[in-house]
């Protein structure tokens, strides 16, 4: 009998594995893709950035800034690249409560 409730138990974990919902890639892996291309195509896909700073070297950082309220809640998503002076996106970081 023990052995009967052991195996059921077994098929059923079994089975909420294989209906456990794809969520997709997580945001850090979306970000990931972009690197090593040009900023001009993250740009005409994303828009203009909120903010840009200079960097040593020629390169510089673009930072996007998504911010909402919902209720009496302020959500924010800031997503900064770093491009180098040839013009690839070379690096990122994000912070938030909503990215």
């Amino acid at each position: 009998m023990r052995a009967f409730v052991l195996a059921g138990v077994a098929v059923v974990a079994a089975g909420c594995e294989a209906v456990t919902p794809n969520r997709g890639p997580s945001y850090s892996e979306i970000l990931e893709a972009w690197v090593g291309t040009p900023e001009q195509e993250l740009l005409d896909r994303w828009g203009a950035p909120d903010e840009t700073a200079s960097l040593a070297g020629g390169g510089r950082e673009i930072t996007f800034i998504d911010r909402r309220i919902e209720g009496q809640r302020t959500l924010e998503c800031f997503t900064t690249f770093a491009v180098d002076a040839g013009g690839t996106l070379v690096d990122y970081d994000f912070e938030g409560n909503d990215c």
